[in-house]
């Protein structure tokens, strides 16, 4: 009976040791895998990162080369002096026979053309003197204006309480922007003797009667550029 006893106990360890490694395999095995899924999701991860950076360089790239060429087309200057209903048409590209090459003077900013087609020349050279003759012709003299004749009048003036007429008049002032004084930064302004006075005539109509008064107002008689 003893005999048996040894012998059974033998039998069970010997089954026991068998389950024990195969359980330290699977959990091995486990945790390989477990390691595996890791390393394949932080692969993918920087994948996808890697890709979305190149992306975003892509575009950047496109978009400053984009910006580039935009900058680099330079718009024809429309001429005022054309005639309704025609329209004129002016190609300035890169060097190709008979057409019209647009280059930067380094002494300002005035663009030089050369052209191997002396009438294309002739007609862009025509445009542009006459577009400087119409700048000219502004120079810096008093210019004409609307004001309000409200606006003019002291605010005690007793006709403001009248229908008085006219209620828009014309004074003359020395205005830059509708003025020329060449290239630099000068500007037109009125001049150290300008003394200029307006007297200007206002009716209005009392019962039957109509009254007239005459108000002076300060007008530019002389401008110059400063």
């Amino acid at each position: 009976m003893e005999g048996y006893s040894e012998k059974g106990k033998v039998s069970t360890s010997v089954v026991m040791d068998v389950n024990c490694n195969e359980d330290d395999k699977i959990t091995r095995l486990d945790s390989i895998l477990v390691q595996l899924y890791i390393w394949v999701k932080i692969t993918l991860c920087m994948a996808v990162t890697v890709v979305t950076l190149v992306g975003c360089a892509f575009t950047i790239y496109i978009f400053i080369t984009a910006m580039l060429h935009a900058g680099d087309s330079q718009p024809v200057p429309y001429d005022h002096n054309t005639q309704p209903g025609e329209t004129t048409t002016t190609y300035l590209t890169d060097s190709t026979e008979g057409a019209l090459e647009v280059t930067k003077s380094p002494a300002n900013d005035h663009p030089r053309l050369i052209s191997a087609d002396s009438e294309s020349l002739k007609s862009v050279l025509e445009t542009i003197r006459r577009q400087n003759q119409s700048l000219l012709a502004l120079e810096c003299r008093p210019t004409p204006r609307k004001e309000k004749a409200v606006s003019l009048l002291s605010p005690k003036d007793r006709i403001l309480d009248k229908d008085f007429f006219p209620k828009d008049i014309s004074i003359e002032k020395c205005d830059d922007v509708y003025s020329y004084c060449g290239v630099g930064k000068s500007v037109c302004v009125p001049a150290r003797n300008n003394t200029g006075k307006k007297a200007v005539t206002f009716w209005y109509y009392e019962g039957e009667e109509t009254v007239i008064e005459t108000r002076a107002f300060e007008s530019d008689s002389d401008c110059e550029c400063q």
